[in-house]
């Protein structure tokens, strides 16, 4: 009584390609690169210079232009600290700065406009602000690093200069989005809180 087993061959999918990239330029830094965005025909990167008479790194902005990767201008972030993540919109430049937990805002130019935020755990309070994304709703995302979360910020209203605060914690133009975790004793909810 043997029994007959036909073996049944399936096919392998083959792998993907691989991704191919032709390699265009290096953009030398002094420091370490961290974070990059582009607009508008400029590169905006992040990185932290060592400082030998500082413990501290010192956070930088450069930006480059696209066509032929040189370097047009860069600033140091406003009070020191610790550069990580960039976004630009429109006419600003978001820049998260870790050591004094906030996100600074500047002009395309450099220019020192606002930030908001401080050390916390609470809405439009960070720690160790990291990656920075815009949505196409102009929404601005906060990767808030050792709070375990991503932070949502949408503009509430258009500021002129002469109406900005330039001090810290002056967030009246954002609406603060967090997603709170569903309760033991619910199923699924989520919900929004606004500030």
């Amino acid at each position: 009584d043997s029994e007959t087993h036909e073996q049944v061959v399936v096919p392998v999918e083959q792998a993907p390609a691989p991704i191919e990239g032709k390699h265009v330029a290096d953009i030398q830094l002094g420091g370490d690169p961290l974070f990059v965005a582009c607009h508008a025909g400029l590169a905006y990167v992040t990185r932290n210079d060592d400082d030998d008479d500082e413990e501290e790194n010192i956070g930088r902005v450069s930006v480059f232009n696209l066509a032929d990767h040189k370097r047009v201008h860069d600033w140091q972030l406003h009070g020191g600290g610790n550069s990580r993540g960039v976004a630009v919109h429109e006419q600003s430049v978001f820049v998260a700065n870790t050591t004094q937990d906030c996100i600074q805002e500047y002009g395309l130019d450099g220019t020192f406009r606002r930030q908001f935020g401080s050390s916390g755990d609470g809405p439009g309070q960070f720690d160790r602000p990291q990656g920075l994304a815009i949505s196409e709703a102009g929404q601005l995302y906060v990767c808030d690093g050792f709070n375990n979360r991503v932070q949502v910020f949408a503009f509430t209203c258009r500021l002129t200069p002469s109406k900005a605060s330039s001090g810290k914690n002056s967030f009246p133009w954002w609406r603060v989005m967090r997603a709170r975790r569903p309760r033991a004793d619910a199923a699924s909810v989520s919900t929004n809180e606004t500030v």
